[in-house]
Order: structure tokens, then sequence, then C-alpha cells
């Protein structure tokens, strides 16, 4: 009979890895966490996991030995949204009690097992999530150092550098003598759930090589190949559908006796693309470049799951657009008499000798996304998808993202768009009174009046700070979801309307009566007003946006804001649960394979 597989979670919060570990078959042995909210969570959830309480308090010597230790340890030093204390901040400093508990954890098992088998040891994986602000803090010192002290947990001795050009990629691997080490960033949106929110996942093998296959191979490990794609020896079929892999540096490992290449994309996205080359692009520094086997085409492909995977062919070159290789789609709209409206995706309609009457339209200059970082005023983009809502978000010091002004199509028949003008104000005519005069009308379109060492001219653009962007994702679940940072739903309001007493009914209809005119009654025909109401996320919804079962947080006493900030500071579920995966099919198959040993060294009688 297989061993059964136990987790510890470290920084438990309301159970996320718990959660997903049951998903995978381990059984939650125990777990710490200070929070009262989220202790009570998983107290009702997980009746038989042990609750250990503060990890600075704990000894690896009186907990019991698991299979895999997870743990986020605290984000806030390391966040692009924090004050960028790295690892030697009170909160995020935590990781090293982590690393000290498994360190106990391990050593404490060799002495009860007297073996130094690193194989047989306990924790033989360990899982670390957080935030993609760790590779930049301290200028990346703090991730070599999360890296050099995982490793440390199976080699003393070994030594991290930092990568070339000191910037970290979003995917790697490390080969130790008996261990390894992998890390990926996971995008939330890409896992079953609309939530922009990309975490880093690292995997620790203290006792083999597994880590690198279980974060980028798991299609092979499963089998799971696409429809009517035959498996290659050596190389794993593309990545699930709609699964965005993210990833960043060239990574090999070794399958089947040949090496295995990953490529990424300008959105940090990851295929394998089996032996065929990606196409060769004039900036190769860019992140866009392939390496070693892989096809990507710049536009969306369905069966890439949208980022354009060829099979057994390289795409074509394309124009850039500022070296991205992504030229916008252009729709036209096919005009076809007035009674049809046609759209075809970057192919105009057919040209006609009359074009007078229903020449094709082509429809563009859409509204342009912009990520404005706030420490030093860059800004990137543009971009598809909203960056991360922040407290700080709107509170000035380049705190918001960025949108083009939507062009207008002129009145003219130039056909050339016109756009929304932006004023210049002198700074002469600022805080004066209306009585003192000015220069001129103290304004005027487009054009900036002359710098000067006294005068301050601001300038004026209208934005509709009123309307909002219809979105199918939402942006990434913080903490602080109940205040600022909160995400608005439009949804229809509508009511039935009672015309005889002049009130309304609801969401019900009035009575059907057989006649609908000739005045019979004033409800004959029963009249429906439609509005919408804007509101925020509910903490429902939040819990469906990490992957937890409805009505998780929801435990008697719970209010909304301790449900919000404890769903904020969570995992999401599917992107655990995949890494979990991973790691427990090679814990069984070690079990299994350590049973089947023990059976054929055992005499029979």
């Amino acid at each position: 009979m297989t061993s059964s597989l136990t987790l510890g979670s470290l920084f438990d919060g309301i159970g996320g890895f718990p959660l997903a570990g049951v998903r995978q078959g381990f059984t939650p042995a125990w777990a710490s966490e200070i929070e009262p909210f989220p202790i009570e969570v998983t107290k009702l959830r997980f009746s038989e996991m042990l609750h250990v309480g503060d990890i600075t308090k704990l000894k690896g010597t009186e907990l019991t030995p698991v299979d895999v230790v997870c743990g986020g340890s605290p984000c806030q030093d390391l966040s692009v949204a924090g004050k960028r204390a790295g690892l030697q901040g009170e909160r995020s400093g935590l990781f090293m009690e982590q690393i000290r508990v498994i360190k106990e954890l391990r050593e404490h098992d060799a002495r009860t097992k007297r073996t130094a088998d690193p194989v047989r040891l306990r924790p033989r994986y360990m899982v670390w999530e957080n935030v993609p602000g760790a590779f930049s803090s301290a200028d990346g010192e703090d991730f070599r150092a999360v890296l050099e002290e995982t490793c440390r947990i199976a080699d003393s001795t070994v030594s991290v550098p930092r990568p070339p050009g000191r910037i970290w990629k979003s995917a790697g691997a490390i080969l130790g003598d008996q261990f390894s080490l992998a890390w990926r960033v996971y995008d939330a949106q890409y896992w079953s759930v609309p939530q922009r929110r990309k975490r880093i996942y690292l995997v620790a093998d203290f006792g083999g090589h597994t880590a690198p296959q279980i974060l980028f191979k798991q299609d092979s490990l499963f089998g799971d190949t696409a429809p009517g794609d035959e498996a290659r020896k050596g190389a794993s079929p593309c990545a699930e559908a709609g699964a965005g892999d993210p990833g960043g540096s060239k990574v090999c490992v070794e399958a089947d006796g040949g090496p295995i290449a990953f490529a990424c994309n300008q959105r940090d996205e990851v295929r394998d693309l089996h032996d065929v080359s990606g196409a060769i692009q004039a900036q190769p520094g860019m992140k866009q470049q392939t390496f070693i086997a892989a096809g990507f085409s710049a536009g969306q492909g369905e069966k890439a799951g949208g980022i354009g995977c060829q099979e057994e062919c390289t795409p074509t070159l394309n124009s850039s657009d500022s070296g991205s290789n992504m030229v916008p789609s252009v729709l036209c709209l096919n005009d076809q008499g007035g009674s049809i409206m046609n759209v075809s995706h970057n192919i105009t309609g057919t040209l006609r000798a009359q074009m007078d009457g229903h020449p094709p339209l082509v429809l563009g200059n859409v509204p342009e996304l912009y990520e404005n970082h706030g420490i030093d005023s860059r800004y990137t983009g543009p971009h598809d998808v909203a960056p991360t809502m922040s407290a700080r978000y709107g509170t000035g010091g380049n705190n918001v993202p960025l949108i083009t002004q939507n062009s207008i199509m002129s009145d003219d028949e130039s056909d050339e768009p016109a756009y929304a003008e932006t004023y210049c104000i002198a700074g002469n005519i600022i805080d004066r009174q209306d009585h003192n005069g000015g220069n001129g009308m103290g304004f005027q379109p487009d054009i900036s009046y002359t710098l000067n060492t006294a005068d301050r001219h601001c300038v004026f653009s209208q934005q509709r700070s009123d309307e909002y962007v219809h979105n199918d994702v939402v942006s990434t679940q913080s903490a602080r979801q109940y205040k600022d940072s909160t995400d608005l739903i439009c949804q229809p309001d509508v009511a039935g309307l009672d015309c005889r007493n002049g009130t309304e009914n609801g969401d019900l209809s009035g009575t059907l009566q057989s006649r609908t005119d000739g005045g019979y009654s004033l409800n004959n025909v029963h009249p429906v007003r439609i509005g919408k109401l804007i509101r925020r996320l509910t903490p429902l919804e939040c819990e469906r946006l990490q992957g937890f079962p409805d009505y998780w947080t929801d435990i008697p006493g719970a209010s909304d804001s301790a449900r919000y900030k404890a769903l904020g500071n969570s995992v999401a579920i599917p992107c655990v649960e995949h890494v979990l995966r991973g790691i427990a099919f090679f814990l069984r198959k070690f079990y299994e394979e350590q049973e089947e040993s023990e059976c054929i060294s055992t005499p029979t009688t």
C-alpha cells in the first residue's frame, strides 16, 4: 500500500495550500498562522489539521515530518507597491524562518532514520510563492539570496551567482549534485480564473532533479498531448490551451536523452514547441526571442491558447511596433447595402467600381493602456490587461495607469482623425482676481506659452474619469479590496411597472390580460424599467476569483472586510494545484518504487 502524502503549510492564511493539496491527494498535517480570522476559517474547513502558531516560535524537532512544506512568506517588503525593504524588512524577512524550519525538520528526520540519504529525508519538497517584485528587490540581491538559501538546505556549500546582466528572468532552474530548484511566474488569468495575478512559484526538490519537470514538463508526465499530435521523443507537447505559461529564461533539462528548451514572448509566456525554431528577428535581445526550439506568431492563435503557436512551421516575419513584433489588428467593416455588415480581420472587403455608396470602413485607433511606474515615472505599453491595482491607486505620484485619448473622426471630408484638444493655461493668470486682467485670453489650445523664470504654466486636457472600461478579467485581488482598490461591476436593474398605481413590482411582471389595446386597462401592456447598477466585488466573487469554493470564508461572525483582506492575501488555487499535482506524481512514484524494493529484499517463508 503506497504511503499517504502529507503537507505542512507555513504562512497558511485561509488554507490555500492545504485546499489545493487535498485536491491532489495530500493530507494537511499542520499549519502555521497568526491572524485570528484565517485561523478560524481553517479550523472549520480542516478540522483534523493541527495549528502550530507563530513561525518564529516553531521548532522543527517538534513538528510532524511531512513530504512537502509550502509557504508564501509575506510579500509587502518585496512588492513594487511597498517600500521595498526586501528580505531585511520585518515581514518579508520571515522567509528565513521558513528555511530554518525546513532545515530542522530534515536534520531531525536524519537522526530518527539514521540515514543521510537525501531522497528519504522529509520534507523532500519545498514550495515558495511570492510576488514578481522579488526579482528586482534590493537590485536583485534578495532573489539571489532566496535561491542560495534554498539550495543550502540540501548542500551548505552552494553559492548562487547573479545572472548575466544582473536581471533575473521570470523562469529558470538550478541543478545540483543531488537536488534541483526551479522557479516560474504564473498569471492566474491563464489558469481558469479571470483575475490578473502574477506570482512566482518556486519548487525545490532536495533529493533529486524533478523540480524543472514539475514546473515545465507536466504535460509529458501525464501524457496530455494535444488531439491529433504525436508524442515526440525528447520534447513535450504544447501546454494546455488557455493556461498561459509565463517564463523568461532559457531552461534546459534532460528528458528521454534529448535536450528540451523553452521560449518566451513579450508577455512572459512560455511554450514548448518541439523541434522547430521560431522566426529570426531584428532585435533578438527583446523578450520575444526564442531559445533552441520554438515557433511563435505575434498574433494570437486559437490552438496555442492565445500566443500564436505554430507546429512544424516558423511564422512569417512581420513588421514591428517599437520592437515588439506585435502590430495591432485592424478590423474592416464591409457594408453590403445597409442590410448586412460583415467584419473582416486584417483583410479589407472587395473594392468595387462604385465605392460612393457603401465603401468598406476601417475601425482603428482604439484606446491604448500604458502601465505607469510610480517609482521612476517610466511607462510601458500598450497593454491589453490593466496593471495590478494597489492601495496607492489614484493618490498621485504616477500611481495610475495612462490611457491614450480616443480619436474622433472629423466632420469634414478629409477623413483625418480629430483629437480632443489640450489647453495651456498661462501662469500669470492663475489665482488672479478677474479685475486684474491677464495675458490675453490666458489659455490657448495645443501650444504652450513661453517658458520663463516667473510663470508656472498649467496644462489642461479633458479626462473622462467617470467612464470605466469593460473587461472580462478583474485586476489582482488585494487585502484592501473593500476600500479604494475595488473593481466595479455593472449589472442590470430591472423592475416591472404598475401603471395603474404608479408603483414598481420589483422583478415581477403584471398579470397577463386578454386585450393589449383599446384602452381596456392601464396595465394591458406591461412596461419594464431597465437600468444599471454599479457595485463593488462581493466576497463571494472574490472567493471565485481566487478559485476557492463558494462561501469558503463565510463563517459565523465574519465581516466583509475580514473576508476581503484574507482573500486578497491568499493564493490562486488553480496555480497551486498545478504545482502540487507534479509533486504528488513524483512522490507516489518514489514510494511505489520503495515498496517494490522492500518486497524484493524481504525473503519469503
